[in-house]
This record gives C-alpha cells, sequence and structure tokens, in this order.
C-alpha cells in the first residue's frame, strides 16, 4: 500500500470493481442457512465438526470471523449456558444465551473432532 492507495500487481489501484461479485448476495437466507448446515451436519469427519461449529455459531450469533477465531473455552459458560463475545471492533463484550444449535455443534467438535492438544485456548 503507498499513499492510501491498494498496489495489486505492482500497479497501484484507486478503487477496485469486482464485477465476478457483482450478483453475490452478501447474506444468505434462512433456507439457504438451513441447506449449508445440513450439508455440514451429515458428515462427521473432525473437519466437517469444525466446520459446523463454526456455521452453527455464524448462523445463530452473526460474528465477525476474528470473534469466532478468538473464542476460547472460557468464553462459553456451560452450567449458565451463556457465550461471551470478544468484540474485535470495539473491544466490548456480549453476554448471550448458548442456543442448542450451537450448544450442541460445539462440544461435538471438541469432544470428537478436536485434534488432541496440551494447551487450553479453544
Amino acid at each position: 500500500m503507498m499513499d492510501g492507495r491498494a498496489n495489486f500487481c505492482g500497479r497501484p489501484c484507486w478503487s477496485v470493481r469486482t464485477p465476478l461479485f457483482e450478483g453475490v448476495p452478501s447474506i444468505l437466507e434462512r433456507d439457504q442457512a438451513a441447506a449449508v448446515l445440513k450439508a455440514v451436519r451429515m458428515d462427521t469427519t473432525p473437519r466437517r465438526l469444525r466446520e459446523h461449529a463454526i456455521l452453527q455459531l455464524l448462523a445463530t450469533y452473526g460474528p465477525r470471523s476474528s470473534e469466532i477465531c478468538n473464542l476460547r473455552l472460557e468464553d462459553i459458560n456451560w452450567r449458565a449456558e451463556s457465550i461471551r463475545i470478544r468484540h474485535t471492533k470495539t473491544k466490548a463484550y456480549s453476554f448471550l444465551p448458548l442456543m442448542e444449535p450451537a450448544g450442541e455443534a460445539v462440544p461435538a467438535y471438541l469432544l470428537v473432532g478436536r485434534p488432541a492438544t496440551s494447551m487450553a485456548r479453544g
């Protein structure tokens, strides 16, 4: 980046149009999201369990991808059935009820799909 301009292929660009993505919706309709979740849920490989947990969190709470990446085990209070989301943009926290779809998908990944690790970071 130079002087506030993006640098693409060695040439500065003030704005780049992406006609390839112009017709792509920025959100999924409820039935589309349900179809994606159903397709991922059918496969119980470790990778799919992880993807299903991430997609459930996205569909249920609508966090930014960085907020999902920054989730830790201590952000989920299983007894109180709540989840704490750290907002990357504002540095604030949201405490939300742990909804059933995410509350089932996350432990399924943690117990079955997650590789063994000595680290406690979630």
